[in-house]
């Protein structure tokens, strides 16, 4: 999955929104200790970003060399290249030691993962049994939460960033007409009907978060 992101990873970079400060918040407010958060599939650090204003340290592991050239760079983020199938060795050599973690975060990318491997390497940190058991949601909402990203973005950017996606790339390089040229288009067309330039655009998130003694 690493060479999806070789054509467009600074696209994705550039385009794709940060998420909403009240999303880390929320989180954080389930976790008793902030020393060390573990972001896997971090891709070009929006999550991790965010994460370091509350963690000590944050680790970021990705297996594109490209997205991480673009990641946001600040002092208590590492950022870690990994093979898409670590052993526990290398979890302990890229990552950290066992039962160090506080926080594990996946940010749109856990469609890409071997599940029960990614669990194990969990487990390994916080000896948790999948799956796990949800935390209460906010204002007592159940397991799940919407958040909302609102970002403004003129014409061409919101469209880079469509493109910018890996589902998108996949599809282009395997023939499949995912979003055609066509549909953006359109898109375009109805972008302009009210002669605006910049639209502030609206992202739902939807979050479970489950929970075992002291981490998350």
């Amino acid at each position: 999955m690493a060479e999806l992101f070789i054509k467009q990873a600074k696209q994705y970079a550039e385009t794709r929104p940060n998420y909403p400060e009240e999303l880390f918040k929320f989180i954080t407010s389930k976790t008793t200790n902030h020393d060390l958060a573990w972001d896997v599939g971090t891709g070009s650090g929006q999550a991790a970003a965010s994460l370091s204003g509350i963690f000590e340290n944050v680790i970021g592991t990705e297996t594109s060399p490209k997205q991480i050239e673009f990641a946001t760079k600040l002092p208590n983020i590492r950022y870690e290249l990994t093979s898409p199938a670590m052993s526990i060795a290398e979890l302990e050599q890229n990552v950290a030691a066992q039962s160090t973690v506080d926080l594990v975060t996946i940010a749109q990318a856990m469609h890409w993962f071997d599940l029960p491997q990614f669990y194990n390497q969990v487990k390994w940190y916080m000896t948790i049994d999948f799956p796990f058991e949800p935390v209460d949601g906010a204002d007592s909402t159940g397991p799940f939460d919407r958040f909302v990203i609102e970002k403004t973005m003129d014409q061409e950017g919101y469209f880079t960033y469509i493109r910018s996606w890996s589902a998108y790339q996949t599809a282009k390089d395997k023939g499949v007409e995912l979003l055609t040229e066509n549909v953006i288009e359109n898109f375009r067309r109805a972008w302009n009907e009210d002669g605006q330039s910049r639209k502030v655009v609206r992202f739902p998130i939807y979050l479970r978060i489950g929970k075992v003694g002291n981490n998350i």
